[in-house]
Order: structure tokens, then C-alpha cells, then sequence
């Protein structure tokens, strides 16, 4: 799976990174954390371009985020990937700065080594629900971990 690919690059070279997952518990980060996403796939062609989202607490500043997001260019560049990084963003509504990476893998988008399915489960106030992650349901602007739901197991 190529987030995942991605997540044990960023993580071998020292940076926190997990999974995207929807959601609004912005206020939990208190370091930087790279939010990993399939952006886009064509498996003609072999491509898949993912979506890290660098986030970092106001306290640590723009600059921090920004450099981590140099780092994490340098290892996705090492790793053979095409990187674009994004402005420093600020979200107020968590208190957190952004700066968004693209990088392009060449080779990556082969059908069983895409992307993992995972599975969640869903709170709500009359029980709970799984449910499957379905092609294109996420996009940017995602924090890792955060929101309603998470992958079964880490409720």
C-alpha cells in the first residue's frame, strides 16, 4: 500500500507520520505530524501522487513546519519520489500551521499495491456502524487520526 509506504519512510527518517483519517480534533497536536493521503492514482501508467499534510502547533511557529516539510521532501526525493511543497498555512480553529507536500511515485499504482481498505467504526448516539473507506472519499485537509472515526482497534 503506497500511504503506508510512505508512512514507514517518513517514520525510518525520523518524522512522525500516520495515516489521514476525516475529522475536527485539530487540539491534540503538540508536535509535528505528517498526515499521509493517496491523492491520485492512474494504474495505466503506474503514478500515484500522495498527499502529506505537515502540521505543527502554533507554539513551534511556521518556520518548524515549513522545515519539517523540507525534511520530508528530502526523504520522499531519496526514495525516488517528485516533490511539491505548498505555503505555510494557519488553521485557527486548532491552533496549528500547515504545509503540504505532493509527491509522485513513478511505478507505485499497481492494483494490489495501492492502497489498503481500511475499515472503521462509527460512534453515533444509537450504536455503531462499520464502515469501508471507498476510491476518492478523502481528500486534503485531513488531520491524522482525528475526528469521529477511526480504524477499528484504536477507539
Amino acid at each position: 500500500m503506497i500511504v503506508d509506504k510512505v508512512i514507514q519512510m517518513l517514520s525510518s527518517g525520523g518524522i512522525r507520520a500516520e495515516a489521514a483519517f476525516p475529522g475536527e480534533r485539530i487540539s491534540r497536536i503538540t508536535e509535528p505530524v505528517a498526515a499521509v493521503s493517496l491523492k491520485k492514482a492512474d494504474l495505466e501508467d503506474q503514478i500515484a501522487t500522495v498527499l502529506v499534510e505537515v502540521f505543527g502547533p502554533q507554539e513551534s511557529g511556521g518556520y518548524l513546519c515549513q522545515k519539517q516539510a523540507l525534511q520530508v521532501c528530502a526523504i520522499l526525493e531519496e526514495e525516488g519520489g517528485i516533490c511539491s511543497q505548498g505555503g505555510c498555512d494557519y488553521i485557527s480553529k486548532g491552533h496549528v500551521f500547515r504545509v503540504p507536500v505532493e509527491a509522485t511515485f513513478r511505478g507505485a499504482a499497481r492494483a494490489n499495491d495501492l492502497v489498503s481498505v481500511p475499515k472503521f467504526t462509527v460512534t453515533t448516539g444509537e450504536g455503531s456502524a462499520s464502515v469501508t473507506h471507498s476510491e476518492g472519499q478523502w481528500g486534503g485537509g485531513m488531520m491524522p487520526g482525528m475526528g469521529g472515526m477511526m480504524p477499528e482497534g484504536e477507539e
